[in-house]
């Protein structure tokens, strides 16, 4: 245990720092938008078995809200809890990325501590390059960073691309996020709700993230942090940002269940084994006299439609022998790979089955797709009516 220091201190300054000849990425910025994205996503997938109290405005007989705020915080799952933390932690890691980034561009003094190492900033200041030890510097907190901002865009100091950042509610939304955050990261107590997480993310977060992606200093990292291929031609993404700005503060069912479908989009699109430029290719080459597709998509066609074609024939026996009410299976063209590999699940009541009076009734529980992942509880309804161009998967 003596030597204790020195082995932490060997193990933890024997890290590499990411540059751009090496990596085309000019910090972590986008490896964390893309994390976020992919736990925002994931909050309907999360809660999509005990959703229905969440998007439905339940009534008892008098009219009155048949569950109360503290049963319905309680329905949140585990998953969800998860899912939340990595969106929160993820998005306020891109922003303070981001905006230190662009103050680095500026004077690398306006983002280190020096703390009293007149050398290292003298070799700022002339510019000079700094040694591998000397690279070591700590930087200013991400509310330091909001509160620079504001000081230097009032000076005109900050470049004309990013002035809307430094907009007085665009700063307030980023404290905010800054401060769940930091309710997260120290203590843990701190939970938004379902409802509550898609208005932040939707309606505040999303816009101000797209926005920065897309400026020209950043959008060749595009391929670095967005899914690349819905077969829909759906962008969930844009659809979200869409959504919440048409909208006030009154967030009625049919949106929560639109949001929900775009979100399942977007999870199932992070998973898409299939990418467009796969389908798109007909490149073709010989081996032993046969001609092979070069392309993976190929493969992955073969693959899934053969898997969905089992898990097919098995179901109707299934369904045939009676061995199964949770049973049959029918195939539909998933909206985010493509493929014939969306299955649907078909659950039925019959004459003994409590006390309804019809011999027989079947229902479409859930559809999911056996090679991309999307999948949909009936709690959602069908996305036409909710305007999106997708199969019916449920019954009227």
């Amino acid at each position: 245990m003596g030597n204790i220091d020195k082995e932490l201190k060997k193990i933890v300054d024997s890290g590499f720092k990411l540059s751009n000849d090496d990596y085309e990425l000019e910090s972590l910025a986008f490896v964390s938008l893309r994390l976020a994205l992919k736990s925002y996503f994931s909050t309907y997938k999360s809660m999509e078995i005990s959703i229905s109290p969440l998007v439905k405005d339940y009534k008892d007989s008098q009219g009155n809200d048949m569950y109360s705020e503290e049963q319905l915080n309680w329905s949140h799952t585990r998953d969800y809890y998860e899912n939340y933390c990595e969106t929160i932690i993820h998005f306020q890691h891109f922003f303070e990325l981001i905006t230190k980034d662009i103050l680095e561009k500026i004077n690398k003094l306006l983002v280190v501590k020096v703390h009293g190492r007149y050398d290292i900033l003298y070799k700022l200041i002339t510019n000079e390059s700094l040694g591998r030890e000397e690279e070591k510097l700590n930087t200013i907190e991400f509310s330091q960073v909001l509160t620079a901002f504001s000081q230097l865009n009032k000076k005109g100091i900050i470049d004309d691309k990013y002035k809307f950042l430094a907009k007085n509610e665009n700063i307030k939304v980023l404290k905010k996020l800054n401060n769940l955050r930091n309710r997260t990261w120290h203590r843990g107590l701190y939970v938004l709700p379902y409802k509550k997480l898609d208005n932040f993310i939707g309606k505040f977060v999303l816009p101000l993230a797209n926005k920065i992606a897309r400026k020209p200093d950043y959008k060749k990292y595009e391929r670095k942090w967005k899914y690349e291929y819905i077969a829909c031609g759906i962008d969930p993404l844009s659809e979200i940002i869409n959504l919440y700005d048409s909208i006030n503060e009154v967030f009625d069912e049919k949106i929560l269940k639109k949001t929900a479908y775009l979100k399942e989009l977007g999870r199932a699109s992070y998973n898409n084994s299939i990418k467009k430029e796969e389908w798109k290719s007909k490149d073709y080459k010989k081996r032993n006299k046969a001609i092979c597709h070069t392309s993976m998509a190929y493969f992955y066609k073969k693959k899934f439609d053969s898997k969905s074609k089992v898990a097919l024939n098995t179901a109707r026996v299934n369904k045939q022998e009676g061995e199964c009410y949770y049973n049959y299976i029918q195939d539909y063209t998933c909206p985010v790979c493509g493929l014939k590999t969306l299955i649907e699940y078909i659950d039925h009541l019959d004459e003994d089955d409590m006390d309804y009076k019809c011999s027989y009734y079947e229902w479409t529980e859930e559809v999911n797709c056996s090679c991309c992942g999307f999948g949909v509880h009936n709690s959602l309804g069908n996305a036409k009516e909710l305007e999106l161009e997708l199969d019916s998967y449920f019954n009227e």
